[in-house]
């Protein structure tokens, strides 16, 4: 990783007369392939249907998606090539709740939170383009403490991953804002133990296992600022 940055920063002291600062808002959406993740959500689920002796009214299920929103510092160097430091949060609120035999409410919520900083190299102005990043994707499943509004962290963690990019980048004038649709896909380089989040659904006995968050992504972005020399 430090490696890369250094390439980076070496690239953008060597171009200085032909750099352009812009700034990025995006909209993410981000599609994990977590199975260990969601074989657990389920073997809640059926747990707790067992124990109720009725069918959840609404389950844990899976966490097929996340989505949020996020900030990206574009730095050009000349008309085709640039740099890309971007922040996104995203997240996603599971809920299971059922009635217990004495005909009160059961609940379980679990909140899922994604924090991944990449920078990138991107190729290409209008049109088509390409890039390819590398940064660190802090996860963090949380858990509602009793019927309050406070959150007990169950994983706080930090993946280490690489970024291979395609993007669809719409002309603009020299003074207007530039669209540009990003679809991604993010190789972890590390994996995620679950075994917290067994003990807190009760199923600290099940083969809890571990899930690397890699994964589709889509990231619609708009950039101010001139275009390029």
């Amino acid at each position: 990783m430090r490696q890369y940055l250094l390439i980076i920063s070496i690239l953008c002291l060597g171009s200085p007369s032909k750099a352009q600062f812009n700034i990025g808002v995006s909209y993410e959406l981000f599609f994990p392939s977590i199975p260990q993740n969601n074989n657990l959500l389920r073997q809640f689920d059926s747990a707790k249907e067992m124990e109720l002796g009725n069918p959840l009214t609404s389950t844990l299920s899976s966490l097929n998606s996340v989505h949020g929103i996020g900030l990206a510092l574009n730095y050009g160097l000349g008309d085709l090539h640039s740099v890309e430091l971007a922040w996104s949060f995203m997240g996603r609120t599971l809920e299971a709740v059922g009635e217990t035999s004495d005909e009160s409410v059961f609940q379980q919520k679990l909140f899922y939170r994604s924090r991944p900083i990449c920078l990138s190299y991107i190729y290409g102005r209008e049109g088509i383009g390409f890039g390819i990043g590398a940064g660190i994707n802090q996860i963090a499943i949380k858990d509602e403490i009793g019927n309050s509004d406070v959150k007990k962290t169950l994983i706080d963690e930090g993946l280490a991953f690489s970024r291979f990019i395609i993007s669809w980048n719409l002309p603009r004038g020299r003074n207007s804002v530039k669209f540009s649709i990003q679809a991604y896909y993010k190789l972890s380089l590390e994996s995620l133990n679950y075994s917290a989040l067994a003990e807190e659904l009760g199923l600290q006995d099940s083969n809890y296992g571990s899930d690397k968050f890699s994964g589709l992504g889509l990231r619609f972005i708009f950039y101010n600022g001139p275009t390029r020399n």
